[in-house]
């Protein structure tokens, strides 16, 4: 069953139900549109319906490479972020480049005794993994190669799916007037991602985000009159790559009139970076104005729990819960 190509010539008030459990390995774009009053609706049967993942590579495509006991190879197209085997997750090995504050990193070589750990190597496309001693043989190796599950338009709505593995924002929209509601993201660069000039209207309510490797859920050019409630972002903007990133568990840039409320920010951050680039549970950032944050509890994470940042015009904050942070 493809959802791409059942939903490739879709029309307005046109619905796509995923019926039956299973794995779809896609990137969902509608070509068209919604209307006001007969939005493009995909929705799955259940929650424990696992829309979309990353693929299963078969072991005989990895090869171990020469003069190594540990290491396996694989081709493919860019960085994963990250990989999993047996509910065990693999980062790239990185290592300081410069000592000091701010420290920055370069990508480390792969050696045997590096167990549970890849090297990626663009200019050969060459996946480079570690297990410690297993073989991918034993195994369920997944990789995650494609950026996106589902990219939205206008009067779009996206409820109830499972959506993991995925290199870039899993759920990016970029129309008026839609609606992601009900889904977990989980293993993935991004999680949820609201992107356009002066789009308007969008709710983002009672998702779960577990994993990112960035942002959990984040707003940015200049989205405006959106609602973002009862979702939960937890152990996002792990940042691996120590990267020099600034990133949130909720994050805004460059938005305006929109409502933050009773959402969760739990246990973000990567410990080994430096203060600053990841672990904000609400950060607003720059060209922001007329933003209410209501009910938001965080907890646990490496850095500020809200951060409002100069230049938010009119920005309020009532009956927020910040627990246990770095800096409140």
């Amino acid at each position: 069953m493809e959802v791409y190509r059942q939903s490739s010539s879709h029309s307005p008030g046109w619905r796509h139900r995923v019926i039956h459990a299973g794995s779809y390995p896609e990137s969902i774009v509608p070509k068209n549109h919604g209307a006001t009053d007969k939005p493009i609706i995909f929705r799955a049967f259940a929650m424990t319906k696992r829309c979309s993942m990353g693929p299963m590579h078969p072991a005989e495509r990895w090869q171990l490479i020469t003069n190594s006991r540990n290491i396996y190879s694989l081709a493919i197209e860019r960085d994963p972020g990250q990989s999993s085997w047996m509910v065990k997750y693999s980062t790239q090995k990185w290592t300081p480049s410069r000592a000091s504050i701010f420290r920055t990193y370069k990508r480390g070589i792969l050696t045997d005794a590096d167990r549970n750990m890849y090297q990626y190597e663009p200019k050969s496309k060459r996946l480079l993994l570690n297990l410690g001693g297993e073989t991918p043989a034993r195994h369920v190796v997944l990789v995650p190669v494609r950026q996106t599950a589902f990219a939205l338009g206008a009067n779009c709505q996206l409820a109830g799916v499972h959506i993991t593995h995925y290199v870039g924002t899993s759920i990016s929209v970029s129309g008026d007037d839609s609606l992601v509601e009900d889904c977990l993201v989980t293993d993935s660069g991004h999680g949820i991602g609201v992107v356009g000039w002066n789009c308007r209207g969008v709710i983002i309510r009672r998702n779960t985000i577990i994993g990112a490797l960035g942002n959990g859920i984040f707003l940015s050019d200049r989205p405006t009159q959106c609602v973002v409630e009862d979702n939960l972002a937890l152990r996002c903007t792990l940042n691996p790559a120590n990267e020099d990133c600034w990133v949130g568990s909720f994050k805004l840039n460059s938005a305006s009139d929109t409502v933050f409320a009773h959402n969760v920010a739990l246990e973000a951050g990567n410990p080994g970076t430096d203060g600053g680039h990841d672990g904000w549970g609400f950060w607003g950032d720059i060209n922001v104005g007329r933003v209410m944050y209501v009910g938001n509890t965080c907890a646990n994470n490496k850095y500020s729990g809200l951060y409002v940042e100069f230049g938010m015009d009119d920005t309020r904050a009532y009956f927020n819960t910040f627990i246990a942070m770095a800096v409140d």
